[in-house]
């Protein structure tokens, strides 16, 4: 991929992982499971904002330095795969939390 279609996908990350976090804010209950066990029940609970924090600074901070890195003209892509985790993990977290996993 070029740098300049890098750069748009790093945007569209940042995007995304905002507006994923607005529709956690409204969808998602106020208690999110963060930690399932291996029994998988609930092993952890958060609060919803800090809980959505998490992956939204993930994928913002790490497309943000993607982006503001003068390296990145075809230099290391770390901070690019790194802000795709966050979404991953939003992905997961919604699955989790929406009961999509389990009754």
């Amino acid at each position: 991929m070029k740098p300049k279609g890098k750069k748009i996908l790093a945007i569209v990350v940042i995007a995304a992982a905002v507006l994923l976090a607005a529709v956690g804010v409204v969808y998602l209950p106020d208690t999110l499971v963060v930690k399932i066990t291996l029994s998988g029940a609930a092993g952890k609970t958060m609060p919803k904002l800090p809980a959505l924090a998490i992956p939204t600074l993930i994928s913002g901070g790490f497309a943000l330095n993607y982006l503001l890195d003068k390296k990145t003209d075809g230099g290391s892509d770390k901070s690019l795969w790194t802000s795709l985790v966050g979404i991953l993990i939003f992905i997961i977290m919604f699955l989790v939390n929406s009961g999509a996993m389990g009754a």
